[in-house]
């Protein structure tokens, strides 16, 4: 397998789907996931927490997202996580293939910085949102993070039932079905958790009652990035604590 060649915190956002549905059923494949290839990955040292969870948007393409949290990304190159593919030879068993069956889109994300209002642990999470963007103008890197810290997170803060948010930066993607291809990917993501089931989009986007500085930096940063969001429903925490805590 390749290798992934990152070290320091982050995480990896596994995104999946069933190819051939003829093949494979989603109870069978949700046995396994959680069943077989989570666990084995937690028993690895280095993975602190995971969590799954499905789309609740119309149109995403792979709907099936499992998380794995370490402080070290290097633990993706060990021995120990390159034997976790033999589970998927289990799974698929008498079948053409495991990758015939099932696409995954993965990507390794760097941490950034975390905010943690809420300060729950993971296991608490109902639902989470997550907003991927690209810088594409001449907008500096610093102005996002500036609107990030001090607009955005104390915005969040207001909300009903948010816990968190965690930002991060996209290290390495790997397309299962591509045959060396790549799926877009943002250069930044930022995972926004919370403890109702429910997510009022348009609150955190417009972020209406921020002041008329915040809001004249947002407008700028609108214009100048390029944005996709998705809300999840949390269907399984595994791990204590938080993702990442709050330095």
């Amino acid at each position: 397998m390749e290798k992934v060649g990152l070290t320091g915190p982050g995480i990896l956002w596994s995104a999946s789907r069933i190819r051939k549905p003829d093949q494979l059923d989603w109870d069978s494949f949700l046995k396994w996931y959680e069943g077989d290839l989570i666990p084995q990955a937690l028993a690895i040292d280095g993975f602190h927490s995971c969590f799954r969870g499905v789309v609740t948007d119309y149109g995403v393409e792979r709907p099936n997202i499992v998380v794995l949290a370490t402080q070290d990304l290097k633990v993706f190159d060990s021995p120990e996580f390159s034997v976790i593919s033999d589970s998927g030879k289990r799974l698929m068993a008498g079948t053409a293939g495991f990758y015939d069956v099932l696409d995954f889109d993965n990507r390794w994300y760097s941490l950034i910085s975390v905010s943690d209002h809420g300060k729950k642990p993971l296991a608490e999470t109902k639902s989470f949102m997550t907003v991927g963007w690209d810088i594409k103008g001449d907008l500096a890197e610093s102005v996002v993070d500036n609107w990030f810290e001090q607009h955005h997170c104390p915005q969040l803060a207001k909300i009903p039932g948010f816990i968190r948010t965690t930002r991060f930066r996209a290290q390495h993607t790997r397309w299962s079905a591509g045959n060396g291809a790549q799926l877009p990917c943002p250069d930044f993501f930022e995972i926004m958790e919370f403890e109702t089931p429910d997510i009022d989009v348009m609150t955190i986007i417009e972020h209406a009652d921020q002041s008329e500085e915040g809001q004249r930096i947002q407008n700028e940063i609108m214009e100048s990035c390029h944005f996709e969001f998705a809300r999840f429903s949390m269907e399984g925490t595994w791990g204590k604590g938080p993702m990442f805590e709050q330095s």
